[in-house]
């Protein structure tokens, strides 16, 4: 699996996670007690989703930068 496929996979999953968050304020809006939870769950999958992605992005940025190293020399 290449970094930048591996990078739209984290976006993806982003964009999923927020999906649902959308969903279940919709099936649960009235009930503060059920959507709380939800919430508090899908925020720290996004949170951790936001982590692998910045990690993924620095090492694709590193690896651009080693290209450029080795193909200098």
């Amino acid at each position: 699996m290449t970094i930048k496929f591996r990078l739209r996979l984290a976006e993806a999953g982003m964009l999923c996670v927020a999906a649902m968050g959308v969903a279940a304020f919709a099936a649960f809006g009235s009930r503060p007690s059920v959507v709380a939870p939800l919430v508090s769950l899908l925020a720290a999958m996004a949170a951790g989703l936001a982590v692998l992605h910045q990690r993924l992005r620095q090492g694709a940025e590193a690896a651009a930068g080693l290209r450029r190293i080795s193909a200098e020399l």
